[in-house]
């Protein structure tokens, strides 16, 4: 079975949007792993546990473990793109 990507065709304010109302889940400001696995799981990615991880691992450009700084947010849209199918205008 094939599924669509969360978002194939949507804006860097629709990503933005997508991480702090469904990724973010306590909401602080900050994606973590265990978040983004889970967002990722909830859309019916598969392989959202290594997904999320290489998510932030790949991304967290001052590695503290999170997603939460502006570059961050538009290297993990680049990754998303490349890696997750997304289509970012």
């Amino acid at each position: 079975m094939v599924l669509a990507p969360l978002y194939s065709d949507t804006s860097l304010d629709g990503f933005r949007q997508w991480l702090t109302k469904e990724v973010d889940r306590n909401h602080d400001g900050r994606i973590s792993m265990l978040e983004l696995r889970s967002a990722l799981k909830r859309k019916g990615y598969n392989r959202a546990t290594w997904k999320g991880i290489l998510g932030v691992i790949c991304n967290d450009l001052n590695h503290n473990g999170f997603i939460d700084t502006e570059a961050e947010i538009l290297a993990l849209a680049n990754y998303a793109v490349r890696t997750w199918g997304f289509t970012i205008a």
